[in-house]
């Protein structure tokens, strides 16, 4: 590599995090907007700053606690394909999608150059272990996991409860 190609990249690497923190920044203002037209949101978040940005905002509905989510979730982030928080009139929602390969990871989508290895369907298991113990830390009403490429008879991903399941994708925490 040469020294212009990795001035390039560090350029590319600063601007990418200057970013992510301006988004942190103008979210809030996004969802106090939904509110006061009474709309349900998906937003999908990058960091754990984000993540703790939306939540915080959402403020706390029955016995989520956004701080403490933020808290036990934020440091998963990182590592995760996608984050979802979806916010209805019942509660919040967060889905947490594990990646199939490592260069996928949030925390790696403005570093990575190549393709990187596949994760085993145990280590993927171990992912959605932690999503769910957290979940159970912060005594989400529903925690659920889609399975990859298994679906049910309407089509649907077939879905496991309370645990990773063989092949998790998608792990849903909701508090209603």
């Amino acid at each position: 590599m040469n020294s212009t190609s990795d001035d390039l990249t560090a350029e590319r690497i600063r601007n990418a995090r200057e970013d992510e923190a301006q988004r942190a920044a103008d979210l809030p203002a996004f969802i106090r907007h939904a509110e006061a037209i009474g709309s349900d949101f998906t937003l999908k978040v990058h960091t754990a700053a984000q993540l703790r940005a939306v939540l915080v905002t959402i403020g706390g509905h029955n016995n989520f606690d956004p701080v403490r989510a933020a808290d036990l979730l934020g440091p998963l982030v990182a590592d995760m394909l996608e984050v979802e928080v979806r916010q209805w009139v019942s509660g919040p929602a967060l889905y947490l999608t594990v990646p199939p390969w490592n260069h996928q990871r949030l925390g790696e989508r403005h570093y990575w150059r190549g393709v990187g290895d596949a994760y085993t369907w145990e280590q993927r298991q171990a992912t959605a272990a932690r999503v769910i113990a957290a979940g159970r830390e912060l005594q989400a009403d529903e925690i659920s996991v889609d399975q990859f490429g298994t679906m049910t008879a309407d089509g649907t991903p077939a879905r496991v409860w309370n645990a990773p399941g063989e092949r998790p994708y998608t792990v849903r925490l909701w508090w209603d």
